[in-house]
């Protein structure tokens, strides 16, 4: 599910539970990437089984199982298809049975499967290689030139860091030139020795390689071994360098997707830093945090490491979103040592679930803070913008001012948010002010026009609960500003509430 054109995901199948009553989050989520990749895919409606009453039948195709069922079994499983369908059409995806469907552009495909039993399988392969042989006749063709991507960047014992390939296309020998996508730049290397899994094996850590081999031809998944391959981009495309090629051009071409993520996605200075395993995922988490209005302020590849979390704490970044991959001890231990939020997830959306709760917790603590009593006065000689927001001159009468505090107006007409702090005189950034300071305030969120809803000489009030307000109340001597404030919150001279 990679929105890049080299993308390795051709063809995907979602698969639903039958049972379920509403789309879960992860497939709402995997539908918005393949929709925005412009990924085909097939719906398969998993579990039929579990429809009651239904007879066990062992791998048949899903229409010669429904006819051994009996009528009343049939109608409930059309029931829960439809029902199904009409929840995809709700997130914006036509869907029919495959053996409906004459236009395979405009309608997902849908099978009733019961995989564990075998039913619909043989559905599934169908229309997948028919798929095939139509709509993806062209790019399953065999070509000469090289198509070659990195899925992952491995450290293994005794030969250093790795990389596993996918090779699609071409060929690939040992001593070849490579040009490779890395997080600092384009990389230089040669291949040194090309590691190749034994029959019917995958490239997992732990599996015993053949490392006698020359040359590798398409299609197969292979591990190669080469110099300076740190900082290689898990996901990116691989080229080989010939005398016949322009290596500037090469160094353009590899590096393009990541600098095409920094000039997609805006960067903000007090955003969070998100690091992903893989490019694919990383432009996949970089466009669905954009798309809920979270402020990114660097990313990265690979596994989260002390230097990032030491680039977060010097900077106002202090929250790490890291998907799909491993923290390092050290630097979770220099995190919790720093004040740096490390939040991990190999699910998108539950990502975001925990960020979300991180975010409330740290608001609900400064609105904490900022609920400290303050009475301003605001001075009209001071004024540097009028609304929207307003910049003015206050003199603090009593109490502290801190960012974020709400202010009021003594009739109860709420002006803003304090979103910035300066002395009067020295012109300084400050977090807090208290009496006796004069300070501009920076007020958010407001409606109000200085002159027109509020005047030099008003007096502005930070909203309490009763709580703060009675110790407000035992502390303060004057009598006119405990009234004020009563008016202001709307409460008797006691404290309770009107």
């Amino acid at each position: 599910m990679r929105q890049r054109g080299s993308s390795l995901c051709d063809f995907a199948i979602l698969i639903i539970d039958v049972s379920d009553e509403e789309l879960k989050q992860q497939t709402i989520e995997s539908i918005e990437l393949l929709v925005a990749s412009g990924t085909p895919f097939l719906v398969v409606i998993n579990k039929i089984d579990t429809i009651p009453n239904w007879k066990p039948i062992f791998n048949l195709p899903v229409r010669e199982a429904v006819e051994h069922q009996e009528p009343e079994t049939g109608s409930k499983l059309k029931r829960q298809s439809r029902r199904i369908r009409q929840l995809l059409r709700k997130n914006g995806i036509n869907s029919a049975p495959y053996w409906k469907i004459n236009d395979l552009q405009d309608v997902a495909p849908v099978v009733p499967a019961a995989v564990r039993d075998g039913v619909g399988i043989s559905d599934i392969i169908l229309f997948s290689t028919m798929f095939c042989q139509t709509i993806l006749s062209r790019r399953l063709i065999k070509k000469d030139k090289l198509e070659c991507n990195i899925m992952e960047v491995e450290i293994l014992d005794g030969l250093g860091p790795t990389v596993d390939v996918i090779l699609t296309n071409g060929k690939l020998k040992r001593g070849d030139k490579l040009v490779l996508c890395g997080l600092n730049g384009p990389i230089l290397t040669s291949i040194r020795s090309i590691l190749v899994p034994e029959d019917m094996k995958e490239m997992k850590s732990g599996s015993k390689y053949n490392s006698h081999c020359k040359e590798v031809e398409a299609v197969c998944g292979v591990k190669l071994w080469a110099k300076n391959l740190e900082e290689v981009v898990s996901g990116s495309s691989v080229f080989v360098y010939t005398k016949k090629d322009s290596l500037e051009v090469l160094k353009t071409l590899v590096m393009e997707p990541l600098s095409r993520l920094y000039t997609r996605i805006p960067i903000s200075s007090s955003g969070v830093h998100v690091q992903c395993s893989t490019l694919g995922s990383l432009e996949a988490l970089l466009e669905y945090l954009n798309n809920r209005s979270v402020a990114v302020g660097s990313f990265s590849i690979g596994r989260v490491n002390v230097r990032h979390v030491k680039k977060c704490s010097a900077s106002s970044r202090k929250t790490i979103l890291a998907f799909d991959v491993d923290i390092h001890k050290q630097a979770r231990k220099y995190a919790y040592e720093n004040g740096v939020t490390i939040l991990q997830s190999n699910v998108i959306y539950d990502l975001l679930e925990q960020f979300k709760s991180v975010l409330q917790l740290q608001r609900n603590f400064v609105q904490a803070k900022s609920s400290s009593p303050v009475i301003l006065s605001a001075l009209d000689q001071y004024v540097q913008r009028r609304y929207k927001p307003i910049i003015i001159g206050f003199n603090i009468e009593y109490g502290r001012v801190n960012l974020e505090t709400i202010l009021y107006l003594s009739d109860g007409t709420k002006i803003g948010r304090v979103t910035a702090i300066k002395g009067l005189d020295d012109n300084i950034a400050l977090e807090s002010a208290n009496y006796p300071n004069r300070v501009v305030l920076k007020i958010e969120e407001s409606e109000l026009v200085f002159g027109r809803d509020m005047f030099g000489g008003d007096r502005c009030y930070s909203k309490l609960c009763k709580r703060d307000f009675l110790r407000f109340k035992a502390v303060c001597e004057e009598m006119k500003l405990i009234h004020a404030y009563r008016k202001c919150l709307k409460m008797d001279i006691n404290g309770d509430s009107l």
